[in-house]
C-alpha cells in the first residue's frame, strides 16, 4: 500500500458574521495519509490561532483495534473532547479549545491516540476556528449515529439551550471506494470534504450551521451509495457569547 497521501480539501473562507452569532468557522490546516499505522497524529497550522477563538479539531481514521484519541494540544492550547462515535474499523472524533491562546501559523496540533492504530490504513485531521462563542461552557448538545452502514447517518441533538449557537458536524466513511458524490446536509454548509484515496478509500466532510432559533438541530448528509465499512457522524453544538 502507497504511503502517498491525496486529500484534496474545501474550506470556508467567509468571515461575515449573523447578528448576535458565532462567526463562520475558517481553516487552521488539513493533514491526512493513506496508508500509516500511527499512535499520534500531527497537523501543522496555516494560519494564525487568534487569542480568544473557540477552535475545533477532526479527527478521523481507520482501524483494526479499539484505539480512541487521548489527548489534542498545541503546545499551549489543551483541547478537550466534544464527542466521539465509531463503527466497525471507522472511527471519528471532535475536540475544541474555548478561549484558545493566540498561536502563530506553522505551529503543531497533535493529537495522541490510546494506543497505535493498526492495518495501515491511514488517517486525517482538519482544524479551524471561529470567533463569538462563550469563553467558557460553550459545548451545549451534542448527537451521534454509530450503528449500521448507511448511506444516510444522520443524528438530532436535543433542543438547545439558547437561540444563538453554531453546530459543527462530520460525517465519515470507510472502506468506500465507490462512495463518492456527497450532499450536505440541509441547513448546513459545506466546511470541508475531502477523498483520501490508497488501499483503503475514506471520505470525510464536515458542514456548520449557524442557529438563530431555540430548537433541535438535524445533521443529515447523504453519500451516493453505503459504505463497505462504518458510517459513523458526530454533531455538536456551541453556544455564541
Amino acid at each position: 500500500m502507497s504511503g502517498a497521501s491525496s486529500q484534496a480539501g474545501l474550506m470556508a473562507t467567509a468571515t461575515t458574521t449573523v447578528t448576535g452569532s458565532i462567526a463562520a468557522p475558517t481553516s487552521l490546516g488539513t493533514n491526512s495519509s493513506t496508508s500509516a499505522d500511527v499512535s499520534s497524529i500531527t497537523l501543522t497550522t496555516i494560519a494564525n490561532l487568534v487569542a480568544g477563538n473557540i477552535a475545533w479539531v477532526a479527527i478521523e481514521f481507520l482501524t483494526g483495534g479499539s484505539v480512541t484519541v487521548a489527548s489534542v494540544s498545541d503546545g499551549t492550547n489543551s483541547y478537550a473532547l466534544a464527542l466521539r462515535a465509531s463503527y466497525g474499523a471507522c472511527f471519528v472524533e471532535l475536540w475544541y479549545k474555548e478561549n484558545a491562546a493566540a498561536k502563530t501559523s506553522g505551529a503543531t496540533i497533535t493529537a495522541t491516540l490510546s494506543g497505535a492504530t493498526s492495518g495501515g490504513n491511514g488517517f486525517g485531521i482538519q482544524a479551524f476556528q471561529s470567533s463569538g462563542a462563550l469563553s467558557s461552557s460553550a459545548l451545549d448538545k451534542t448527537a451521534s449515529y454509530a450503528s449500521t452502514m448507511t448511506a444516510t447517518p444522520s443524528a438530532t441533538t436535543a433542543t438547545l439551550s439558547q437561540a444563538s449557537e453554531i453546530a459543527i458536524g462530520i460525517s465519515f466513511v470507510g472502506y468506500s471506494n465507490t462512495v463518492t458524490p456527497f450532499t450536505e446536509a440541509a441547513g448546513f454548509t459545506n466546511l470541508f470534504s475531502a477523498l483520501t484515496t490508497g488501499y483503503n478509500t475514506t471520505k470525510t466532510s464536515i458542514g456548520y450551521k449557524i442557529v438563530g432559533a431555540t430548537a433541535v438541530v438535524t445533521y443529515a448528509p447523504t453519500w451516493n451509495t453505503a459504505p463497505n465499512s462504518g458510517s459513523p457522524l458526530v454533531l455538536a453544538t456551541f453556544k455564541a457569547a
